[in-house]
């Protein structure tokens, strides 16, 4: 009884011990040993581990919740690849030539389904109104006719249920709402996408839709009124709070992309008046522009595969 108890014990602390594991296959050809896992926080990349290749597979094994978007990085052959948790297994098998990822096939039901969802999305959008344009050269009964119309049928039709899967029905729903382009859409407005900023669950931070959000927010109305709109943002939120803090780095990192100085420097400003605690995201954005000034010390950098050199970093 004691040695039943013992053996049950085991089991439960393994199953606290991970939360769920990702498995990726490749052929035995394929270059990389070592795999890169990464989570998403707002737009950036955060290193969760590094697992080395065991046989023609690498195993990672998480052991915290985490829903969200990931990213497979091979350092060897400079490949990446994006995939979802549902803080269930993960299981992938690559088909590659030497060096390159030529195709990924996702056997867990989650992945294989976002895998579909975002196929069809790109479809609506970029070519569900060429095909209407299209139907209206068959008026008869063709082969080619019958074939748009199934297609446009597919395309056009209300998805399944996705109550299982929290990560896909939120970023599914989330997508339409702010960033799929449909002229029959009503136009958003500032306080929609303010509510949504300031009331949305975490899975906004690992769901990669943060920054195109912000986007469409700064493009409503016009441009004169950029820096008043993002205050109300600001306000929104909270400069005192995670969501609020990674918002300000977004909106800087944005200003900077697109070479609105002077928005840059004031929200930047803003950022480094904050008292601490400041949270991970916004930290690593400050500290990334204080190291661009005049003057700055560049962080050491370390080579992963040099090529005609013999420095190390």
């Amino acid at each position: 009884m004691k040695k039943l108890l013992f053996i049950g014990g085991l089991i439960a602390i393994n199953h606290l011990g991970a939360q769920f594991k990702i498995n990726i296959e490749a052929p035995a050809n394929f270059e990389s040993k070592e795999v890169y896992i990464y989570t998403l926080d707002g737009s950036k990349d955060k290193l969760y581990s590094k697992e080395t290749r065991k046989g023609n597979s690498w195993q990672i094994n998480f052991n915290e919740p985490y829903m969200g978007m990931l990213k497979a990085y091979f350092p060897e052959v400079n490949a990446s690849m994006n995939f979802i948790s549902e803080n269930k297994d993960v299981k992938m098998v690559l088909n590659t030539d030497n060096r390159k990822i030529e195709n990924i096939n996702y056997l867990d039901e989650s992945n294989n389904l976002m895998n579909g969802l975002q196929d069809t999305q790109q479809k609506k959008e970029y070519i569900l109104p060429a095909l209407y344009q299209i139907k209206d050269y068959y008026k008869g009964k063709s082969a080619f006719g019958s074939a748009l119309e199934e297609e446009i049928s597919r395309l056009s039709k209300t998805q399944v249920s996705l109550d299982k899967y929290p990560f896909i029905n939120f970023y599914n729903q989330n997508y339409g709402r702010f960033i799929e382009k449909n002229a029959s859409k009503k136009p958003l407005t500032h306080e929609e996408i303010s509510n949504f900023l300031s009331q949305s669950s975490n899975l906004l931070e690992s769901s990669s839709l943060l920054r195109p959000i912000l986007v469409a927010y700064l493009n409503i109305g016009p441009s004169n009124n950029v820096s008043a709109d993002v205050d109300k943002l600001i306000a929104a939120t909270g400069t005192n709070t995670s969501r609020g803090q990674t918002i300000l780095a977004e909106l800087i990192e944005i200003f900077d992309m697109y070479s609105m100085q002077e928005l840059k420097e004031k929200y930047l400003a803003t950022a480094e008046s904050l008292k601490k605690p400041v949270n991970e995201r916004l930290l690593a954005t400050i500290t990334k522009n204080n190291g661009t000034k005049v003057g700055a010390t560049f962080t050491n950098y370390f080579f992963v595969r040099p090529a005609n050199t013999t420095a190390k970093s």
